[in-house]
């Protein structure tokens, strides 16, 4: 799926002047896009997938595991707030060189704690930056996606 569909649902509010797309536009031409005087490049760490008032995961952790996989884990905090814990995990990497993107959602629920994402075998040895958002069962509420940061694939 390209992932202009994922800010596109899920980030800021619907209605108003700007599209939800529009919405993320703007902010990451505000807060993430840098220049260096010569060339433009990303700050991915402000990078915003998805942008919400959902409760998004705690304690969240993400490491590199066998076969081109990065294991996710998390804290489940169902009942804080408005977590619940059918809200399902949204995952997105991004692999700098190819500029390819690799992205899944419902790939786990809030109650799970854990996934494990499988990227694709030709990014061996690769570095890949991952992302993580939470959404309702519904798809109403999300929250804000979490940068789990860059991950070296085995």
């Amino acid at each position: 799926m390209p992932i202009s569909t994922i800010p596109g649902r899920y980030f800021g509010a619907k209605g108003g002047l700007k599209t939800q797309k529009n919405q993320a536009m703007s902010y990451l031409m505000k807060q993430a896009a840098l220049h260096n005087g010569t060339e433009a490049y990303w700050d991915f760490p402000k990078i915003l997938l998805t942008r919400g008032d959902l409760l998004g995961l705690p304690s969240l952790t993400g490491v590199a595991d066998t076969n081109q996989t990065v294991t996710v884990n998390w804290t489940n905090n169902s009942g804080q707030g408005n977590a619940d814990a059918t809200d399902t995990v949204l995952a997105v990497a991004y692999e700098e060189t190819s500029g390819l993107i690799w992205s899944a959602e419902a790939i786990a629920t809030r109650d799970t704690e854990t996934v494990t994402l499988p990227l694709p075998a030709y990014w061996s040895g690769l570095a890949v930056h991952v992302w993580i958002a939470v959404v309702a069962a519904d798809g109403k509420k999300y929250a804000t996606s979490q940068y789990l940061n860059t991950i070296t694939l085995d």
